[in-house]
């Protein structure tokens, strides 16, 4: 081979060479721009929604990044702007994570188990607009975290037991227009001397506290119209509410939710709801009655959803409230005294949609979960349940979201959920089952998402 042919040849050599080093450049440019963004922002979506939360995006991917990659994770491509937790799930450990999204508008928090070393974490959410933090332990010390926030405009504090310290901290809110502080421990001196410096921030307090009802230790919601449609006792199981307290409560026809928590009542109360005729939705919590007192219950026809927690409810107040025949969320997980046999009453809830059954329900109680075709949410967190009980929600077909945590459920028993179609959640900790029984289900429902926290 004489020289000259050796030149072209070398500057084939060279060509490809530099060719190639310019396709690994451009790979590795994709990988560290695009790629590693992606999986990073995808990691941090897939942990949240782990633990019971919705996530929303900006929708800002090209379309056909969704039939390239799935609508389901084309959102590492997106900016997650909004966050919602389910209440009773969530903690301080999913806040490192949320305080990630650069991005974040509204983050609600409501009934989780944040505290003020939790909000901590949120700090550099420099788009946040909107924050609910209703009904969580957060005090004064976690709002003044919240003050470097600059960017809130709306802040939801109902039900949290902060005090007159935390205008402090509400003032360096330079862009704060909406704050809720129904059910706090704020004064109305202080409620005044804060309205009076910042007349531009729509504040929404007790209703009724200023109408001299401030004695009931209550919180009451008022819709547009000034119609109160809320009412919360909150107490101590020795505060005894009294027959004004009663009286008060009858005067509520427009009256649609009521919560009674911690305080001791009596049957008259509860004889008086059935007076109510627009209550739909009532919860009990820690209340000293027994379940033939419940009874009394029984007579709101126009009930549509009961949450018991801390009661002794026994089979005999369970069939009282299986009388409601338009209901359509009972949640009982915290109720005592249930049998599996007084499950039988639920064929009577044509209309169930929601369903968290007591602690106790075992395998021989599922088979009465049969008729209740129109669920959509089942909670069976609950160490009774086995492979055996699943085979009882096979006619299920618009179940959507199903929490098997604590179960003995193994790979076989995720088997009788292959023909849930619509699916979309399961909440799986702490069970039998293996990453490739779970994995198998995935592969026959593909939207389904599976939370393991």
């Amino acid at each position: 081979m004489n020289e000259t042919t050796k030149k072209p040849r070398r500057l084939r050599i060279i060509l490809w060479a530099s060719s190639a080093s310019l396709t690994v450049g451009v790979v590795l440019v994709l990988v560290l721009a695009v790629w590693l963004p992606y999986s990073k922002r995808q990691a941090v979506v897939d942990e949240i929604e782990s633990y019971s939360a919705r996530v929303g995006t900006d929708n800002s991917a090209p379309e056909y990044f969704r039939g390239l990659f799935g609508a389901d994770k084309v959102r590492g491509f997106e900016q997650v702007t909004s966050v919602t937790f389910m209440q009773g799930h969530g903690d301080d450990r999913a806040l490192p994570r949320i305080g990630q999204l650069a991005q974040l508008d509204l983050l609600d928090l409501r009934g989780t188990g944040v505290t003020d070393l939790g909000l901590s974490r949120l700090r550099g959410l420099t788009k946040l607009r909107s924050l609910v933090l209703a009904e969580t332990a957060v005090t004064d010390d976690g709002v003044a975290q919240l003050a470097k926030i600059v960017s809130l405009e709306s802040l939801d504090l109902t039900s949290v037991p902060v005090t007159d310290e935390s205008f402090k901290s509400l003032a360096a809110l330079p862009r704060l227009r909406q704050l809720v502080l129904s059910g706090t421990h704020v004064s109305q001196e202080g409620l005044a001397a804060f309205r009076a410096t910042h007349p531009d921030i729509t504040i929404v307090v007790d209703p009724v506290t200023e109408q001299g009802w401030g004695r009931l230790r209550n919180q009451m919601e008022a819709d547009e119209e000034g119609r109160i449609v809320g009412l919360s006792f909150n107490g101590r199981r020795s505060e005894r509410l009294t027959d004004a307290d009663v009286e008060h409560m009858l005067r509520l026809t427009d009256l649609k939710d009521l919560y009674v928590h911690h305080c001791a009542i009596e049957e008259r109360l509860l004889r008086a709801m059935a007076q109510l005729p627009a209550l739909e939705r009532l919860s009990l919590i820690d209340v000293p009655i027994t379940g033939s007192e419940l009874r009394a219950l029984g007579d709101l026809q126009a009930l549509k959803s009961i949450n018991i927690l801390g009661v002794s409810v026994g089979d005999a107040g369970f069939e009282a409230l299986t009388r409601i025949s338009a209901l359509e969320d009972l949640g009982l997980s915290g109720a005592k005294g249930i049998s599996d046999g007084a499950m039988m009453h639920l064929s009577r809830l044509p209309h169930l949609k929601r369903f968290s059954p007591p602690l106790t329900l075992s395998d021989e109680g599922m088979q009465h979960l049969a008729p209740l075709t129109e669920l959509e949410f089942l909670d069976l967190d609950t160490r009774r349940i086995t492979d055996t009980g699943l085979v009882h929600l096979k006619d299920m077909a618009r179940l959507q979201t199903l929490d098997l945590s604590h179960t003995k459920v193994t790979d076989k028993g995720l088997k009788h959920l292959e023909h849930l179609r619509e699916l979309t959640y399961l909440r799986f900790y702490s069970t039998r089952a293996t990453a490739e029984g779970v994995e198998t289900l995935k592969r026959e429902l593909p939207n389904l998402k599976v939370g393991t926290k």
